[in-house]
């Protein structure tokens, strides 16, 4: 509780982690800045470093870091979806997880996962910041179990909206071929 988004020691560092501490101290002020044309998206951008938040890749559970902003790059724009008592669930554009603290301690470590009925993604903001939310979308977690010999992905990372299709490729190692499929 009453932990801040900060990056981690500081740093101005491009890959720098990203993680919560008491505060408020100056790598814990953040700017919305509008993504493009779009209402409702944004880059979270740290007032020191002058860089975004951004997810690293399309999986679940991967810490988030803080980027350079490359206009466009839906790794780096997130929304805010209303949660309660003007709070905020904070979910990236391409990747479709939410901005998620692992623990509630200070230092807790910031990761993306699938939606979570849980504090540990509702975020706050200083009252004075515009924030023009959106409607959030009904996505659903892509699980996928794999056994030895085979890798399979997904066109659409780790959660897929409602109505949508989703591609996956499995891709046999060396040595190993795949006989049949069920569902």
């Amino acid at each position: 509780q009453n932990q801040c988004l900060a990056v981690s020691g500081g740093s101005m560092e491009e890959n720098a982690e990203i993680a919560t501490w008491t505060g408020p101290e100056v790598n814990q002020k953040w700017k919305l800045q509008k993504a493009g044309e779009s209402d409702g998206e944004y880059y979270l951008v740290n007032i020191s470093s002058q860089k975004a938040i951004s997810a690293p890749d399309m999986k679940e559970g991967k810490r988030l870091i803080q980027k350079s902003i490359a206009e466009g790059d839906a790794k780096q724009i997130w929304t805010f979806i209303k949660a309660e008592n003007g709070r905020y669930r904070i979910k990236n554009k391409e990747t479709r997880l939410y901005l998620t603290a692992d623990v509630s301690a200070s230092g807790s470590r910031i990761l993306q996962k699938n939606y979570m009925d849980s504090p540990l993604q509702v975020w706050c903001a200083d009252e004075r910041t515009v924030i023009e939310p959106v409607q959030n979308t009904e996505d659903y977690a892509i699980k996928i179990w794999i056994k030895e010999g085979i890798t399979v992905t997904s066109d659409k990372g780790s959660a897929v909206t409602k109505g949508e299709s989703v591609t996956f490729t499995l891709t046999p190692r060396d040595g190993y071929e795949v006989r049949n499929m069920e569902f």
